[in-house]
């Protein structure tokens, strides 16, 4: 008889046969079994919870909507290429498209992508976060990071409402926003080398090998320092290499606290997906998330909620397939 089942039987007897504790609890110890001695080789202190999602609009979230619950999916738009070795500007994308393509009238999204060039007039990295119907933004509080000439800090702006778009790729974690029970991470000092995504992600994947995860929410940098990169104009010669696109993009360190936004996926089903990709912003700064530069300080606080399906949209192929979109169950 397998650990699960005892466990099963065990938690069923202590909560008299209600089959929704009975599932929660069940979460509960698996992850706190499976994941949180592995983040410990990581972290020096570690906590791994299932709980209630606190009001996610509230400091020091400040998202869209009070929770990451209610047909959850993770989407993957666009593709890595249409940014390097050339930009392809004419990728670009709505978010009011979502809601149809999820089945839902209406979807709390948050993620990270690229921003708005046409709006800005320069390359720029989005934090998406807003509430979107298939006719309008609901609740606009999407955030981009820019870099402006002459400013020594990247600028940081609120989308408006008219600009639904993005452009060229994102991963995004789409919700009705509602709330209920998610995973709470909560980890301090950093001791290992993974930053915290993909400290979460080596846990799952080694807890789970044989289960192809996706979960998404919201990534609280509490105490510390991390360093963060915003693209700048256009790069004027191809970026044929990592090297090539790590010498054009601007690196910055910035102050806690602030918001990162993103998703996490334990392995590709297939569909040619980012496995990890994670924005994150302030009143002041913002940009993509690379890891704490303060370890001993650091202090990471995450809520998210568990995936159902994957989309796979705008996927580059070789020029003879053209696009594909593709979806698939979690």
């Amino acid at each position: 008889m397998n650990r699960v089942v005892i466990l099963y039987r065990i938690i069923n007897y202590l909560y008299n046969y209600d089959p929704a504790v009975l599932f929660l609890h069940l979460c509960h110890v698996l992850f706190f079994l499976g994941v949180r001695p592995k983040l410990c080789e990581n972290y020096e202190n570690v906590t791994v919870e299932v709980v209630d999602c606190p009001d996610l609009t509230k400091e020091p979230f400040n998202l869209a909507a009070k929770g990451i619950n209610g047909n959850v999916s993770i989407l993957d738009v666009g593709d890595i290429t249409y940014i390097r070795p050339t930009i392809q500007r004419d990728r670009a994308y709505d978010l009011r498209g979502i809601p149809k393509m999820v089945g839902d009238k209406e979807s709390f999204i948050i993620g990270a992508g690229a921003g708005l060039w046409w709006y800005y007039g320069t390359a720029c990295e989005l934090m998406i976060n807003a509430v979107v119907t298939e006719d309008n933004v609901k609740v606009p509080l999407s955030r981009t990071a820019r870099i402006v000439k002459g400013k020594e800090k990247p600028v940081i702006d609120t989308v408006p409402d008219t600009e639904p778009g993005f452009s060229f790729m994102a991963q995004i974690h789409s919700s009705r926003g509602e709330s209920g029970k998610v995973i709470k991470i909560h980890c301090q000092k950093r001791t290992g080398e993974k930053n915290f995504p993909v400290a979460v992600q080596d846990a799952l994947k080694r807890s789970f090998p044989n289960s192809a995860l996706g979960l998404g929410g919201v990534m609280m940098i509490l105490k510390g320092r991390i360093r963060q990169h915003v693209q700048p104009e256009f790069s004027r010669s191809p970026l044929n290499t990592d090297e090539d696109e790590k010498n054009w993009l601007k690196f910055f360190e910035m102050s806690s606290p602030l918001t990162a936004i993103g998703t996490i996926l334990t392995k590709d089903p297939g569909l040619d997906v980012r496995l990890l990709h994670f924005h994150s912003f302030s009143e002041n700064e913002g940009g993509h998330y690379h890891n704490d530069v303060t370890p001993e300080d650091v202090e990471y606080l995450a809520y998210f909620s568990l995936a159902k399906n994957l989309y796979r949209v705008d996927r580059k192929l070789d020029k003879k397939e053209g696009l594909m979109n593709a979806w698939c169950n979690l």
